[in-house]
């Protein structure tokens, strides 16, 4: 429990995401996921509207807090300059062995080596550190030619718009 406490007292995570988010960065505060469906909807449907083409790909990272390779996440915070005084009381949380409890049964504690709680307060920190080096690569790359990137933790969506009336890969 101390944990929690501790999350809402400590400002550095909040200051480092609020200097680390990336404009296709689209989960934090003040964000919802709805409102970006909604507006990659209305793009969708003003292109259609005009007789442009749009093309989306969706990606869900699939057990992504899961899979989360910690090797990567320790490098991550070092080169991102992640706080790592915060890092270090929250990555005990997250690395501490699990227990499963059904009723009055408790199992065998279960030790963790590849996986983030995703209902920490670091969960969405983290993410954007784990991310940002990649992404921003992705995103350096694909904007050149016009494609928009969202990332929502673990929600990508990629969008190419077209501006004239053929299908952008024609001939």
């Amino acid at each position: 429990m101390w944990h929690r406490c501790f999350g809402k007292a400590d400002v550095t995570v909040s200051n480092w995401e609020v200097e680390n988010t990336q404009s296709y960065d689209k989960a934090g505060k003040g964000k919802s996921a709805l409102v970006a469906a909604a507006v990659l909807n209305i793009k969708a449907e003003v292109y259609a509207t005009l007789g442009l083409f749009i093309i989306s790909a969706f990606h869900d990272i699939k057990k992504f807090f899961d899979s989360m390779n910690l090797d990567i996440l320790f490098q991550a915070v070092m080169d991102e300059d992640f706080p790592k005084g915060t890092f270090c009381l929250g990555i005990a949380q997250h690395l501490a062995p699990r227990l499963l409890v059904i009723s009055a049964f408790c199992g065998a504690p279960q030790q963790i080596n590849s996986s983030i709680l995703a209902v920490c307060f670091l969960a969405v920190a983290l993410t954007r550190c784990y991310n940002k080096k990649i992404f921003s690569e992705i995103n350096d790359v694909h904007s050149q030619d016009g494609v928009d990137l969202d990332l929502y933790i673990d929600d990508v969506t990629n969008l190419l718009q077209s501006i004239h009336h053929k299908m952008p890969f024609a001939a």
